[in-house]
């Protein structure tokens, strides 16, 4: 490690001499889960108890990163490097890539940005816990992904067009993998693709429009990544599209979303399922409250439907920002089916320290499929579950 920041800071120095503005940046992140445990009768392997508690630690991250851009601003780029990319058997590309401004009215972007472009849910999605996702707090990106589609993080090309005051609009040829996970190895990022595979089933569009004192009208188009000139494709996905708008002008202190997504099928004859959502943000001094609630609803005759939500709020004291996230799911498979359900109950501190921060976490799921593995589902019947994280992290 000592010697890849050798080098950036050699390439910083060199590239000084070309671009205006040239940085390099860093963290590191470490956590520990000081206690885990799982409760409840396990069968006659425990003599009806349940597994001994385990503990266990990990690095979140630890990145170093070189951008820059040159005198007027219209190209730069970011080289972002992180130990969990370099550790794995197959490389994988994080943040790599150029962009550029021919004109003010368009930016050309071509690389990956593995941390997400062009995202639509301004109040679902990162800006909900700000960090630690997924093992200090309950979240699901994919889930609140779905219903406020538009975040792009593989390789590719994207065009923006700012034609009009207010007016943005992305259009994104995803030549990388674009679904499963891991999808930014070294194999998925050079993958090779039919030209009908790309062009169109594959495209993304998304686009937004600022209303001045009231707020923004989101769209979203994701391509399935068919081929639709395919003689076997008579009934298939085409893609999925969103609509949704968001404000933050209309009350002091006050955010809100509402938006929904559905998939659109070629020769289907069902209706195929609508996701809608939900989220509010409001905060006054030190006090603040967040909220965010989803349904995916079943448009065939089987029916079923699956809804989450969560509220959380939150406080500023002296040591730092408390916040109590109190959420739940309930799925029901069929119109026929009962109700399951399952909850969470998750206070965590976090702290901010000189060039670092702190945090620490109690997470407790009951008949919930996931917690720090980011998923929230149910699971009925699921054992109690506790988790004691602890986050620590510095920047440079």
């Amino acid at each position: 490690m000592k010697k890849l920041i050798a080098i950036s800071v050699m390439i910083a120095l060199i590239a000084g001499a070309v671009f205006a503005e040239t940085s390099v940046a860093g963290a590191i992140e470490s956590r520990l889960n000081v206690y885990e445990g799982v409760f409840g009768d396990h069968g006659p392997g425990y003599d009806g108890g349940f597994p001994k508690p385990t503990t266990a630690g990990s690095f979140g991250t630890a990145w170093i990163a070189l951008s820059g851009n040159n005198d007027d601003g219209t190209l730069g780029g970011m080289f972002r490097l992180r130990g969990q990319d370099i550790v794995e058997s197959d490389f994988r590309w994080h943040r790599v890539f150029v962009w550029w401004k021919p004109i003010p009215q368009m930016r050309v972007f071509l690389g990956q940005d593995a941390d997400g472009m062009f995202e639509t849910g301004q109040l679902t999605s990162w800006a909900f816990h700000q960090g630690s996702e997924s093992f200090l707090t309950v979240h699901n990106w994919d889930y609140w992904r779905n219903i406020f589609p538009g975040n792009w993080d593989t390789f590719g090309a994207a065009l923006s067009f700012y034609l009009v005051p207010g007016l943005d609009l992305n259009l994104v040829i995803p030549t990388g993998q674009p679904t499963g996970w891991p999808r930014h190895h070294n194999a998925a990022v050079t993958r090779k693709s039919e030209l009908e595979t790309i062009y169109p089933g594959s495209l993304q569009l998304t686009a937004g429009y600022n209303i001045a004192d009231v707020g923004k009208v989101a769209f979203a188009w994701i391509g399935s990544g068919e081929n639709y000139f395919a003689d076997s494709f008579e009934v298939g996905k085409l893609g999925k599209i969103a609509l949704s708008f968001y404000s933050g002008a209309l009350v002091d202190g006050l955010q809100f979303q509402v938006g929904g997504s559905t998939d659109l099928w070629k020769g289907a004859d069902d209706l195929a399922p609508i996701s809608v959502g939900a989220a509010v943000h409001f905060g006054m001094g030190d006090f603040g409250v967040k909220f965010r609630a989803g349904c995916d609803l079943d448009m065939t005759d089987a029916g079923g439907m699956f809804i989450t939500a969560n509220v959380m709020p939150t406080y500023v004291t002296p040591v730092g920002k408390v916040c109590l996230d109190i959420g739940g799911s309930f799925n029901k498979a069929n119109s026929d089916a009962d109700m399951d359900y399952g909850f969470w109950v998750n206070p965590y501190l976090k702290t901010g320290l000189s060039g670092g921060y702190f945090q620490v976490g109690i997470m407790f799921l009951n008949n919930i499929n996931g917690g720090q593995g980011g998923n929230i589902d149910v699971k009925v019947d699921d054992k109690p579950r506790v988790y004691l994280p602890i986050v620590m992290g510095f920047n440079f």
